[in-house]
């Protein structure tokens, strides 16, 4: 849209230009020779302001639009960006698959030290999520000695963002909701038995009542004796 206003202020400002001209040639001679009059013409075509401005404003037109506009679009190019097939997205990958492995196994295991794994697994992918803003800026300059082909970390980080944080965050997430779920859990039972030892209170207290008005009658029934 810029671009399209710049051409039409240019196209006002020849037009101003050329009514100005034409002012001025008013009050001048009213006639010319025909050879002068045809080289005028001649030139004015030559020198017109609309010579590649419409050339100019589709270009910046389909320029504008040449690159991913859609989510999808978005996600192609980003796919389409990377060399899947070199040893060092291969290696992300498996250490996706591993940490994704020992989430499932802290997640289902059912041993007293599976908390002190869980607890362990989360502050180390927290740890590596936090450091992955430094890890983005080293290898920008250094990527080259770790073999990979090509620079995949920009200033924006949007490289380590997909393939290294979200997946690292998604792991963290499903361990703090087993957190979050095995707190729930703790509450109920801590609750359940709460509740329990009152409700054995209390009928412990209702049968010493009871002994004790069944004492009180017996001691009656023998002063009336």
């Amino acid at each position: 849209m810029n671009r399209v206003i710049e051409a039409f202020e240019r196209v006002s400002n020849h037009l101003e230009d050329g009514l100005n001209s034409i002012l001025s040639a008013q009050g001048g001679p009213q006639s010319d020779p025909p050879g002068n009059s045809q080289q005028e013409d001649q030139q004015d075509y030559e020198g017109s302001p609309l010579d590649g401005i419409t050339e100019e404003v589709l270009g910046g037109i389909f320029a504008s639009q040449s690159g991913p506009q859609t989510f999808r679009e978005h996600v192609d190019a980003f796919s389409s960006a990377i060399t899947w097939n070199e040893p060092f997205i291969y290696s992300l990958v498996i250490f996706h698959l591993i940490m994704i492995v020992l989430m499932f196994i802290a997640v289902t295991t059912k041993h007293s030290r599976s908390l002190e794994f869980r607890v362990a697994l989360f502050v180390f992918l927290a740890v590596l999520v936090r450091c992955s803003e430094a890890a983005n800026t080293y290898l920008r300059e250094n990527f080259e000695e770790y073999g990979i082909t090509q620079n995949y970390f920009d200033a924006k980080g949007v490289f380590m963002m997909v393939m290294v944080c979200l997946p690292l965050l998604s792991v963290c997430f499903i361990l703090l909701s087993s957190f979050l779920i095995e707190a729930k859990n703790l509450m109920i039972t801590v609750k359940r038995m709460e509740i329990q030892s009152n409700y054995k209170k209390k009928s412990k207290a209702s049968t010493k009542v009871k002994k004790n008005s069944n004492q009180k009658d017996k001691m009656r029934g023998k002063k009336i004796n």
